[in-house]
Parts: structure tokens; C-alpha cells; sequence
């Protein structure tokens, strides 16, 4: 198995939790198809794929009003614990065969 490691590491945080949820930027950095799309275009093409500072800077982040975090973070944690109980259910299924 080939693998690679960085010690490089950013801890990406809201500035004021009342305009914008770091847990609405972990979604958007782990799910977004657009921020995942700007960050290919930002990654070097080399063996060591990495983004900076200046680059995140630079990404679009869209402008959602924090009523509307709140709305899509409920409907997220919703989801979240729907998965969980889904996915436990099958792994008590699975045993009880």
C-alpha cells in the first residue's frame, strides 16, 4: 500500500461565530464540489499535492445569512444521527443473522 504523509497542517475557524459557523465551514470544506474544484485549480501539479494560506484566502465562500447556517446545520445533524442509528441498525442486523 503506498501512502503519504504531511506535517503540514491548517485549522481553518470562523473569525465571529455570529457571522459565519466554523461547523458550516467544515461542511463546506469537506462537502462543497465548488471549494473542491477551487482547490484543484490551486494545487500544484507535483507528487505532493498541498494548498496555503493565500490560496484559502482566495476561495469563494459564499455570503449565507447565519438564520440560514442555523437552518442547514439542523437539517445536517439530522442527517448525521439518522446515519448513525441506519448504521448501527444494520450492524445489529448483520449479528443477529
Amino acid at each position: 500500500m503506498e501512502h503519504r504523509a504531511s506535517y503540514g497542517l491548517a485549522l481553518i475557524k470562523s473569525k465571529n461565530e455570529r457571522i459565519y459557523s466554523t461547523k458550516l465551514l467544515y461542511y463546506y470544506f469537506m462537502f462543497s464540489d465548488n471549494l473542491m474544484e477551487q482547490m484543484k485549480l490551486k494545487m500544484p501539479k507535483a507528487d505532493y499535492p498541498s494548498i496555503n494560506k493565500a490560496d484559502i484566502d482566495g476561495f469563494f465562500i459564499p455570503n449565507i445569512p447565519f438564520s440560514e447556517q442555523t437552518k442547514i446545520l439542523k437539517v445536517q445533524k439530522n442527517t448525521l444521527k439518522m446515519n448513525l442509528k441506519l448504521k448501527n441498525w444494520n450492524r445489529y442486523s448483520q449479528m443477529n443473522k
